[in-house]
């Protein structure tokens, strides 16, 4: 089986308002950067975020939709269709203003002229969208919103948990549950959250005593400075990971089982797949070791 490496925790809530068919006849405009896209998506979800709570899409509804998508859609559809969301108790995706999307692919202007942007923030409750821009009267305005949140304890049906062969065949290999395999995968997640904002003291910090064994902090930083000239910046990850086990035995008999996360990623120079190696430490999922590969 496959798992989505995020902790998600609301009942599944799905409510897509496509505008089709628009032909967006005028050219597309130049595409803005990557920054600037990550600013405009996040605005927009903050809004309907705030709409939510005010329990009224009038303001969301005239500042962030474009004419061509109210020329259709009337204010009192828009709110039919998003209503359920009113009714959601605790519905709260504010945590997204403090970390960054994970795309599903480089946003881009699709066969329309439509700026798609599509992907999810991995915080506590997992926040999966797909937006599409048109630029009208200088600014960036929805023609199209989907958001879902997921449950918390729902096991996504994209998780592979692979079990390579033991060192012995009488040797049993552990296997994780699917709660564990979320937590590790949303450990994971969080510690690549670090190492892509360059904050390598955090990073490091927070990796398992084992990561640091041979390492010193300011050897951390140096070496994956490298990586990232030789790769670039991650601009998005696969959601289709695999979860590998292996479990070994020493020669003094002692067993040790390691938990690999190969996900591929879209790096700014190339792509590759990273490998996080994960351990539990006083009852904590912890990074316990980081590599990249170009094989995919």
């Amino acid at each position: 089986m496959k798992i989505r490496i995020s902790l998600i925790a609301l009942k599944t809530s799905i409510v897509a308002l496509l505008l089709a068919p628009l032909i967006l006849h005028a050219e597309p405009p130049t595409l803005p950067p990557l920054t600037e896209i990550k600013a405009l998506e996040r605005h927009s979800l903050l809004a309907f975020n705030t709409a939510v709570h005010e329990k009224t899409f009038a303001s969301f509804y005239k500042q962030e939709m474009a004419s061509l998508f109210c020329d259709q859609i009337s204010l009192e559809k828009f709110t039919a269709i998003f209503h359920p969301f009113f009714e959601k108790e605790g519905f709260d995706i504010s945590a997204i203003a403090k970390i960054d999307p994970i795309f599903d692919a480089p946003p881009a202007f699709d066969k329309t002229g439509a700026l798609v942007v599509a992907g999810y923030y991995p915080t506590a409750n997992k926040v999966t969208f797909k937006l599409e821009y048109f630029h009208e009267k200088d600014a960036w305005k929805l023609t199209a919103i989907n958001v879902k949140v997921s449950p918390l304890g729902e096991t996504p049906p994209s998780v592979q948990n692979t079990t390579k062969p033991a060192n012995t065949a009488k040797l049993a290999t552990a296997k994780l549950s699917p709660a564990e395999q979320l937590e590790a995968g949303t450990a994971a997640i969080r510690w690549l959250d670090l190492l892509d904002a360059g904050k390598y003291s955090e990073n490091f910090s927070s990796a398992s005593k084992s990561f640091g064994k041979d390492l010193t902090g300011e050897a951390w930083a140096t070496n994956h400075g490298l990586m990232r000239k030789e790769f670039g910046a991650a601009v998005y990850r696969d959601d289709n990971v695999e979860f590998k086990t292996n479990t070994s035995r020493s020669d003094a008999g002692k067993e040790t089982t390691t938990y690999t996360l190969e996900i591929k990623t879209k790096f700014e120079k190339k792509a590759a797949i990273e490998n996080v190696r994960m351990e539990k430490e006083s009852g904590e999922w912890k990074v316990a070791g980081y590599s990249i590969t170009t094989k995919l």
